[in-house]
């Protein structure tokens, strides 16, 4: 998905004919395909990646004045940098489920960001649920069964401690029902 996602052309169409939608246009083109750090897969790479495993992902602008354009000075995304979810970052949302701010919770503990400086990214938002859902959550639960399986097997040949079925029977007639 990431890979697909990142090979894909950038189109930015101008919501009208007019001269100054067609410059916004171009101002943008340049910003995200020629200006950002690491183009179009280094922004798919920092948004899909941790959002496909996590479930949704939170990236920081990193904002820079750009003079060397034919647009003149201008404020661009630099770059996007990923931060860990649930370790650096979290959102906090109000009672309807809307981001309100982003909270820091390891090196910068207890401050609050405001969300315009970030691209949270959400992987199918069930119920609009701002965290998303992984894309490992369908390979989650045979992974856990067959570690779980390997674990214990691994403890009982350790062991030698494997429970053995007994069955008693009265009568040949009834050893099949029991094997």
């Amino acid at each position: 998905k990431l890979w697909g996602v990142a090979s894909l052309d950038m189109q930015i169409v101008p919501p009208s004919k007019s001269y100054q939608d067609g410059m916004i246009a171009d101002f943008v083109r340049y910003a995200i395909t020629e200006r950002l750090q690491e183009g179009i897969p280094g922004l798919a790479w920092s948004i899909l990646w941790n959002g496909l495993v996590d479930g949704y992902s939170v990236s920081e602008k990193i904002f820079q004045v750009d003079q060397q354009t034919e647009w003149g000075q201008r404020i661009v995304i630099d770059k996007l940098k990923p931060k860990m979810v649930d370790d650096d970052v979290i959102l906090r949302t109000d009672e309807f489920g809307n981001v309100k701010d982003l909270q820091g919770m390891r090196y910068n503990a207890g401050l609050f960001f405001d969300p315009r400086n970030f691209v949270i990214f959400r992987h199918m938002p069930s119920y609009d649920n701002p965290t998303g859902m992984s894309d490992l959550r369908a390979a989650y639960r045979p992974y856990w069964l067959k570690n779980t399986a390997e674990t214990l097997r691994g403890i009982a040949i350790e062991k030698r401690s494997i429970p053995v079925a007994v069955g008693h029977y009265t009568t040949t007639s009834q050893k099949p029902t029991i094997d």
